[in-house]
């Protein structure tokens, strides 16, 4: 009987890290015209598993009035330490993951000609640094007829899941985290 549930533990764990070694394909769509429309396609199993969802793209309808919220009790904020484990944890998930393509075309414009201008010269350093990067297109376009903004965009990754578990587990576990999770209260 233990055998038997020795190698169901075995044969459920194997599985479960085969299924995390499959690479996981996203792709999002957005489109920002007279309304924002995101569709994001998430594609698993070399894409015998697809879902796809969209958001956005609407009219606009009158919001609700907001309900007033109960206060929350405010827990103890992160330490400089959990701070900066988190943004080296951020660093070691972004070298997992594999761009495959991001593309993005703006226009926009303001009220005023000048600020357009402005604004398009001070984006120029940041667009063509943004083209330098392997697998990436960014135009920006500036409109000085008047106040306008229009873009699309797609972005394409590639991320294998159990590659990202190592560096999870170590911000977990660490001992910043752990000790800012028991005493955040």
């Amino acid at each position: 009987m233990l055998e038997v549930l020795l190698w169901t533990a075995l044969g459920l764990a194997g599985v479960t890290i085969g299924a995390l070694a499959v690479p996981v394909d996203i792709v999002a769509h957005l489109e920002a015209r007279k309304r924002l429309r995101l569709t994001l396609e998430i594609g698993w199993l070399f894409g015998l598993v697809r879902l796809r969802t969209s958001r956005g793209g609407k009219e606009p309808s009158a919001a609700p009035k907001p309900k007033p919220r109960k206060k929350k009790r405010q827990g103890r904020k992160p330490s400089p330490a959990v701070v900066r484990r988190g943004l080296g944890v951020f660093g070691d998930l972004l070298e997992r993951v594999q761009i495959r393509r991001v593309e993005l075309d703006l226009t926009l414009g303001t009220d005023d000609p000048a600020s357009t201008g402005e604004m398009a010269g001070y984006a120029a350093p940041v667009v063509a640094m943004a083209n330098a990067l392997p697998r990436t297109r960014v135009s920006l376009t500036p409109d000085f007829s008047g106040p306008y903004f229009e873009g699309v965009g797609m972005g394409e990754i590639r991320v294998v899941p159990l590659t990202l578990v190592s560096p999870i587990a170590a911000f977990a576990f660490s001992p910043e985290v752990r000790r800012w999770f028991m005493n955040r209260h």
